[in-house]
Order: structure tokens, then sequence, then C-alpha cells
């Protein structure tokens, strides 16, 4: 491309000239790098929706202490997750295969309560 000399208080310094084609070449540029991240996301979050509750269970057994107990929180975050989706997706499942246990940093509110860790139902 061209450049331009620029004297700015007695100094002098060059920088290159944008033409009104080189703008119009790099938002076509742009515009189609968003539309690629667009299509990206689209396709992560279809995955996403196909999350299985064996999938949670694989998680639980990852992530689960010595006392078999996990967060509800850490399982979310290794599926990828957000809140919304988590919960009211794997609300049965884990009302159904899990004791519920107070305390966590997210989960299920029962009679004012919070109930984050879980631990499988033998």
């Amino acid at each position: 491309g061209k450049i331009e000399k620029v004297e700015s208080r007695g100094k002098i310094s060059y920088k290159p000239m944008i033409e009104k084609d080189d703008i119009k070449e790099q938002l076509k540029i742009i515009r189609d790098e968003i539309r690629r991240m667009n299509d990206l996301l689209h396709k992560l979050l279809e995955n996403s929706r196909e999350i299985s509750t064996r999938d949670f269970d694989e998680a639980y057994e990852r992530i689960k202490d010595s006392l078999d107990y996990a967060p509800l929180e850490r399982i979310r975050i290794e599926l990828g997750m957000s809140k919304e989706e988590f919960y009211s997706k794997f609300r049965k499942h884990v009302e159904e295969n899990y004791d519920l246990i107070a305390g966590g940093e997210e989960g299920f509110v029962r009679r004012g309560s919070l109930y984050g860790i879980i631990k499988r139902r033998r």
C-alpha cells in the first residue's frame, strides 16, 4: 500500500494511506469473520442440547469426592451448560437418582435452603 508523510511539531512520521476500497475490503473480512464465529456458536449451542443424563452421571463420577459427594456447580461447569439449561434439564434426573444435600454455591432451593451438593443413591 501507499504511505503518507505527516509533519507534526517539527517531527516527520509516516503512516499508511487508507483508501476507501481498503476500508470496504476490511469491513467485508470482519463481517465474514463475525458470520463464521456466529455459525460456530450456533453449532456449539446445538451440541450442548444433546447432553444426556449419561453425560451427567459420567461427570458426577469424575467430580465426586472420596465420600461420593459432588457439587452441582462443578458438574454444570464440566458439562459447559448455563445454569438455566442445566437445572431445568436435570432436575428430574437428580431428584430420582441422587440425594440432595444442603450447601454449595448454586443448586435447587427447597423450603428456603440451597441444596447444591449431591450423592448418588445406591
